[in-house]
């Protein structure tokens, strides 16, 4: 008996011996390159989080390169040629929490990439926000090497990954897909956007909400040079993508409101003398030559442009070339309508000529904020709206009729003259030629009446 004892307290001290040393294994440290390899038939990703593992509440980096594999060798790449033409978006998901049998998603956060200067190379930021093994989601499409769909498990101040974690799901529905993360944006803007321009609100103040007619008329070069202050230091590829994408949030883009649109070009006009006679005999008022101005931003589809839109400066002559009238899908014009606080700016969409029909309309006030009543009445409009016809609103909302006339009235003015320079730009091209429904006598845009 003591001797069966004595071997069993032997085998006792034996695997607490064991046990001990295994929970003595040291903790491998976090790496500082964490690089993920995966591969399907056709393509080959590398997906690099910057640092390897990174925190929870600190914005990092993460990096993927796209190749396409090839079954016959490049004679530049070899067999893995870099995907420069991919639309590739990320969702990052929060691990899956578990209350009262029922699985939720705490968090979840899905962005577009940027294209960084490598060929192949594209970048994204997320900001997570507690620590836990995250489910990193690629999905997207490349011309050549078709369907992009990757999933890994990413982990966040946990190193290593637990032997127990599985990737969390995506969330239904999937998250609203930005073209960048807004919240790094904004961090970015608090350090380095000037308080002092006047295209800009509040006054003095960080800016919350950009002029549109403004904002939507520079190219990025030229939005963050006029926004960000002269001694700022230079941005990264990453860093510039995420602080264009918060300030295009603080504006309204072409886009919102053509949803089809990839490029569009942008002038500034003044309604002419024809335009004014007009404006003033149907509305019986006068007007300031102040208030016969406006930029005109002119909407087009492109063939096999993917989802990135594309602005080309009015002198761009070569960019212009390229923009058939057959795929204009209309003019955007911001305005305000004038004693209305809640349409501090008025997004108004109008079809192409000769009827000039409202396509989209929404307002917003001095702080961005939307009112959904104002919209909901303004959007009764939508279909309705002739040339230099009174009464050709009187469809929509009875309150609104007599407020929104003059301005879309004007709207249309401005789009005769975007039309009527795009007839000089055009008047020795073939494919531009007459058209049953406008013509153009000395500088007079005429519609004609169906």
């Amino acid at each position: 008996m003591l001797r069966r004892l004595t071997l069993i307290i032997a085998v006792a001290l034996v695997a607490q011996t064991a046990l001990a040393e295994e929970t003595a294994k040291p903790v491998p440290p976090k790496p500082k390159i964490n690089k993920i390899k995966k591969e399907t038939d056709k393509l080959a990703i590398v997906i690099t989080p910057r640092p390897g593992v990174p925190d929870a509440a600190i914005t990092f980096d993460l990096e993927i390169e796209l190749f396409e594999r090839l079954t016959s060798p490049d004679p530049t790449y070899g067999s893995r040629r870099p995907v420069t033409d991919a639309e590739v978006s990320a969702y990052l998901v929060s691990p899956t929490e578990t209350t009262k049998g029922k699985k939720s998603t705490h968090w979840a956060q899905g962005h577009r990439a940027h294209r960084m200067p490598d060929a192949g190379a594209y970048a994204f930021t997320f900001t997570p926000p507690t620590p836990g093994v995250y489910g990193l989601y690629l999905r997207g499409t490349a011309a050549e090497a078709g369907p992009i769909d990757f999933s890994v498990m990413l982990p966040v101040g946990v190193w290593p990954i637990p032997e127990a974690a599985s990737i969390p799901e995506l969330p239904t529905p999937m998250p609203v897909l930005t073209a960048g993360n807004l919240e790094h944006g904004k961090a970015l803007c608090a350090e380095r956007c000037r308080r002092d321009l006047p295209q800009s609100l509040p006054s003095g103040g960080m800016p919350e909400f950009i002029h549109s007619d403004f904002a939507a008329a520079l190219d990025e070069a030229a939005l963050l040079k006029t926004m960000t202050v002269a001694d700022a230091k230079p941005l990264t590829p990453i860093q510039h993508g995420d602080l264009v994408a918060y300030l295009h949030s603080l504006h309204w883009t072409m886009t919102d409101l053509f949803p089809e649109a990839r490029a569009y070009i942008a002038k500034e006009f003044k309604i002419n003398e024809h335009g004014r006679e007009r404006l003033e005999t149907t509305l019986k008022t006068k007007f300031d030559d102040q208030e016969l101005s406006g930029v005109v931003f002119v909407a087009y589809k492109m063939e096999n442009a993917g989802e990135s839109l594309r602005f080309i400066r009015y002198d761009d002559r070569v960019g212009r070339d390229q923009l058939k009238r057959k795929n204009k899908l209309g003019y955007l014009v911001f305005l305000s309508i004038p004693k209305e606080p809640k349409a501090t700016e008025l997004a108004l969409a109008i079809t192409k000529e000769p009827d000039y029909k409202i396509a989209a309309i929404i307002a917003r006030d001095a702080a961005g904020r939307q009112d959904d009543a104002l919209n909901k009445q303004l959007k009764s409009f939508i279909g309705e709206g002739h040339f230099n016809d009174a009464k050709s609103l009187k469809k929509g909302a009875p309150a609104l009729q007599a407020k929104l006339l003059p301005v879309y009235l004007k709207a249309a003015e401005l789009a005769t003259m975007y039309y009527g320079d795009e007839r000089d730009f055009t008047a020795f091209d073939d494919e531009f030629g007459g058209t049953d429904d406008v013509s153009v006598e000395n500088q007079e845009v005429k519609l004609k009446n169906k």
